[in-house]
């Protein structure tokens, strides 16, 4: 199972709070579509979490280095994934209209646990 949040914007409690059901689902991958805002909420998150930056996420020296501290994926400037060989892409809503966020045409969400790898550049 795939869980996607965005827009946590430094709300400590609320990230928490969504992160302890996704725990209770068993969740295999998380997919954070950016404005994390702060490094602090970065650390809140497990390892299997793929994040990509928002337009809020200015302090980005900080919050890389909480990223790979955690021992996540940081996806530049948008991320794509490929479960269970579906690929998957996923940006901030504020980048839709950028050339990068039309390269993908496949996009899909599967619930069954995944085997979760980067995918292969187009």
């Amino acid at each position: 199972m795939i869980a996607v949040l965005s827009d946590t914007h430094s709300r400590h409690a609320t990230v928490e709070q969504a992160l302890a059901l996704i725990e209770q689902h068993r969740v295999d991958c998380i997919i954070h579509c950016g404005d994390i805002e702060d490094a602090d909420t970065v650390w809140l998150f497990p390892p299997n979490t793929h994040f990509v930056f928002g337009n809020c996420d200015v302090e980005r020296a900080s919050l890389r280095q909480a990223i790979h501290g955690i021992g996540a994926t940081l996806h530049e400037p948008f991320g794509r994934l490929e479960i269970d060989g579906k690929r998957i892409a996923f940006i901030p809503f504020a980048s839709w209209s950028t050339p990068e966020s039309t390269t993908f045409s496949s996009m899909a969400i599967r619930t069954s646990p995944p085997s979760v790898k980067p995918a292969p550049p187009a």
